[in-house]
């Protein structure tokens, strides 16, 4: 499959509508919507011993890219301990089984209003309980476009990479990158430079997109 110029500057979702034969939408691509069974979100709540009527802030402080897309997670306990005062939400932290470790320490750092769920979940499970998230903060991952495609409100922290070419999808998304950085699809694992630019994203900065989103409504 042969990709345009026109295809290049859009959103890396059209490369998908071109690998499957599909003319991509001529305007802004919509959000892409999954969903869970019905009732599987409580279920899963139940399984795992949890609330299913509690206000959810998700937390996904991973990426499978390494460091040069992670934001320092004493950034993302700072952030949620904002949004969980003015709000009262509990948090819900999720990640890979690779992550498990990395969510145990962030949900640790945010007291004991937040569990950790890295590596305890499904693939299903984590839908699921995406789902029930009112607003989901996390880095430039997969897990961020599940958490959009599941219909929560995303705010994701970008560092090197480019939004405009793989930034979540959807109403309810707002993405948080460093001021003055030329963004690229193309970043190293392991590059000082994006880890610097990760860090230089200031935690208020992130809660105040985070509660902009909590007062919005779904998106249907």
């Amino acid at each position: 499959v042969r990709f345009s110029a026109a295809d290049e500057a859009r959103h890396q979702a059209v490369e998908a509508y071109r690998i499957l034969g599909v003319a991509p939408p001529a305007g802004a691509i919509a959000r892409p919507h999954l969903a869970v069974a019905s009732g599987a979100a409580a279920e899963t709540f139940a399984k795992l011993g949890l609330p299913a009527s509690e206000a959810w802030l998700g937390i996904m402080p991973g990426a499978a890219r390494g460091p040069s897309k992670r934001w320092p997670h004493p950034r993302f306990a700072t952030a949620a301990a904002t949004v969980c005062a003015a709000t009262g939400a509990h948090v819900l932290v999720l990640g890979a089984p690779a992550e498990r470790d990395l969510c145990d320490t962030l949900a640790r750092a945010i007291g004991p209003h937040a569990t950790s769920l890295g590596g305890r979940t499904g693939m299903s499970e984590l839908a699921a309980l995406l789902s029930a998230c009112r607003v989901v903060l996390c880095n430039d991952s997969g897990g961020m476009h599940l958490a959009a495609a599941m219909g929560a409100g995303v705010v994701a922290v970008f560092g090197l990479t480019d939004p405009t070419k793989t930034g979540p999808l959807g109403r309810r998304c707002r993405v948080v990158s460093p001021e003055g950085v030329v963004g690229s699809r193309r970043i190293a694992r392991s590059s000082g430079q994006a880890v610097a630019a990760l860090a230089s994203i200031r935690p208020e900065t992130v809660a105040r997109e985070a509660l902009t989103v909590w007062e919005m409504g779904d998106d249907g």
